[in-house]
């Protein structure tokens, strides 16, 4: 009786032990990842540091939404932003409502100088006199007066805007086509200013900005040229390759040459480039690592060599 209690002991203890290196091996995933998801949540700031994607230059088309002052204070739901407004009447707020019946507040002023009535002509305060009931206006095109980022549907980056909101790109439990927006104006000097970033959901972004903003290099032309085959090489050092393999996460930056069509371009930084995609390789990685990690405390109390998963390397 003694021994099978004895047996019974030792075998609960190794059975405690294989649980635990599996529940330490499961907290080896990356925080940044949600459970349901695997969507990564980074700020803005984090975004731009990873490398995020390409700002281009755009603009704002001209198209038509509705506005309104109200009388009380009233509240109501973005499905786009997930996002809930309480307006008051303050004198100073204005519900806009825009193509895809989707909500949102602006300050007067701003509505004031980036809309016109349908005719043309401006907008003016005594134009909201009327409380409670929705007007006709419609953007000022502004061509080339923007610049936007695109964020991949499982990235989701938090903004705090110049007026005091906090957005987020690609929330769930909303439609976003491919997905979501990072825009800002134009600054003095031809670069995005990041002063004042705000979201725009990806669904309405095709309509109410431009992507095409019809300044494409010479070079588009050339290199985008479909009536042949293009080739391209990347030409590192064998060092500068291993190490790119072995940490991509890093986005090293290494000398290359560049040959496009027989065109050699020299000492070209070279880089792994993105956000999402490679926390995914890290998210695969740091998973493989945790699957092996299980399997060695699985074979330790079966009595198999652990140095059978030493690597030479």
């Amino acid at each position: 009786m003694k021994k099978s209690m004895s047996f019974i002991l030792v075998l609960c203890i190794l059975l405690s032990v294989i649980l635990s290196s599996f529940a330490s091996a499961e907290t080896t995933e990356p925080s940044i990842m949600t459970e349901a998801s695997d969507q990564v949540s980074t700020t803005f700031d984090e975004y731009l540091e990873q490398g995020g994607e390409d700002w281009f230059l755009t603009g704002k088309r001209q198209y038509a939404v509705q506005a309104m002052m109200v009388s009380q204070e009233t509240s109501f739901h973005n499905e786009l932003e997930v996002t809930d407004y309480t307006v008051t009447n303050d004198g100073i707020t204005v519900i806009l409502k825009g193509h895809f019946d989707e909500m949102w507040a602006s300050k007067l002023s701003k509505v004031i100088s980036t809309y016109t009535k349908p005719d043309g002509s401006e907008i003016h305060e005594a134009d909201f006199a009327e409380k409670d009931v929705w007007i006709d206006i419609v953007t000022i095109p502004s061509p080339d007066a923007y610049y936007a980022m695109y964020v991949p549907l499982n990235v989701s980056v938090t903004v705090e805007t110049a007026w005091g909101d906090v957005l987020h790109t690609n929330l769930p439990n909303a439609p976003h086509g491919e997905g979501d927006y990072l825009v800002c104006w134009a600054g003095e000097n031809g670069a995005p200013d990041l002063s004042d970033v705000w979201v725009l959901n990806g669904v309405v972004f095709p309509e109410y900005y431009d992507s095409n903003s019809g300044n494409e290099p010479v070079y588009a032309e050339k290199l985008f040229d479909n009536s042949f085959v293009h080739r391209i090489d990347i030409r590192l050092a064998d060092a500068d390759w291993s190490g790119l393999l072995s940490d991509p996460i890093s986005k090293t930056k290494y000398a290359a040459d560049i040959v496009i069509d027989d065109e050699t371009f020299s000492n070209v930084t070279f880089s792994t480039k993105g956000f999402s995609s490679l926390y995914s390789w890290l998210t695969e990685k740091r998973k493989a690592d945790a699957t092996a990690s299980r399997s060695i405390s699985a074979n330790w109390w079966r009595g198999r060599p652990i140095t059978a998963w030493t690597s030479s390397a």
